[in-house]
């Protein structure tokens, strides 16, 4: 069981107040992260050191694929600086505390490809591998370590995205601050309250954006697939014998007027949905699936706009 209706009740009704939940705006995030404690355990060596080969094999096929096919815009050049910090990260002494003066080793040689159709093939096998294994070490593993694995897969997910679509270099990390533990309750009712407040806010950004503009359309895109994963959650709730806290009749917005500052709305949207997906599956004991997946939606959730890389998506960066 997930949690008792009373335990949720009260979560959400002293708990979430108690934590300074209630009534912020995402302008103000909800989960600000903690200090990492630095520790590394014979399982998660080994779980580091398969994970360090993952993505050098990865590193390797997105090389081979930029080789073969070029790189005139330099995206995939970005995206193999966001794999070489993994690596750097996961080769350090205590990968958990994301140490910013880990040096990432020599690249790995570029794999061979014959044609551009094979190197699209095998660059997409090798960041779909890469994401799977993620994904297999945040389910098998508890609170912050689960959400470490969860955050890779999600960069994983924004990196294959970045085969077609824009890919922007990450902003700097935040280094030795983890994903908040919290209570599951709490972690849960914030993501749910964190989706009422994305699609108020990207609804109220498309009045900011021409109709015949072609990131109209993606954003109202966006819109229903928030309103999706919003509904999923509630019934996800609901099913658990508990009640999906509403959403406000309003909520605060920075002055926007115009697409640009629109867009900068939906950033700060979209890495607070991460930031809470990330501390839920931290709290989990028995969902890591379900909350990594939410993590990993969210990552790529705007990427079409060219917006919302990370190198550790969920983080507190």
């Amino acid at each position: 069981m997930l949690l008792t209706r009373r335990s949720f009740l009260l979560a959400v009704g002293v708990g979430v107040a108690a934590g300074g939940l209630a009534g912020c705006s995402v302008f103000d995030p909800t989960i600000v992260g903690t200090p990492a404690t630095p520790s590394v355990d014979q399982a998660l060596r080994d779980a580091v050191k398969q994970a360090i080969d993952d993505e050098t094999a990865a590193w390797a096929a997105l090389l081979g694929y930029a080789q073969t096919v070029g790189d005139a815009d330099g995206r995939f050049a970005t995206m193999a600086a966001t794999v070489a910090h993994h690596v750097a990260i996961l080769s350090s002494a205590f990968p958990l505390n994301r140490d910013s003066a880990a040096t990432p080793p020599a690249p790995p040689a570029p794999a061979t490809y014959a044609d551009e159709q094979e190197a699209t093939d095998g660059f997409s096998l090798a960041l779909n591998s890469l994401r799977n294994s993620h994904h297999g070490r945040a389910v098998a593993s508890t609170g912050v370590t689960a959400a470490y694995w969860g955050s890779l897969a999600a960069s994983a997910r924004q990196l294959r995205a970045g085969l077609l679509s824009p890919y922007p270099a990450p902003g700097p990390i935040n280094p030795g601050v983890r994903v908040a533990e919290l209570p599951e309750a709490d972690a849960l009712s914030a993501l749910l309250a964190a989706y009422q407040e994305a699609i108020f806010v990207a609804r109220a950004c498309l009045g900011f954006v021409a109709a015949d503009d072609p990131d109209a359309k993606v954003m109202q895109e966006i819109v229903t697939g928030w309103k999706k994963e919003r509904d999923s959650l509630a019934d996800f709730t609901l099913a658990a014998g508990a009640t999906p806290p509403p959403a406000k009749a309003a909520y605060a917005l920075e002055q926007t007027g115009t697409k640009e500052a629109a867009v900068t709305l939906l950033t700060r949207v979209q890495r607070t949905l991460c930031t809470n997906a990330a501390a839920w599956a931290a709290a989990t004991t028995d969902q890591q699936d379900r909350a990594c997946a939410e993590l990993e939606t969210a990552a790529i959730a705007t990427i079409d706009l060219g917006i919302g890389t990370a190198f550790w998506p969920g983080w507190p960066d």
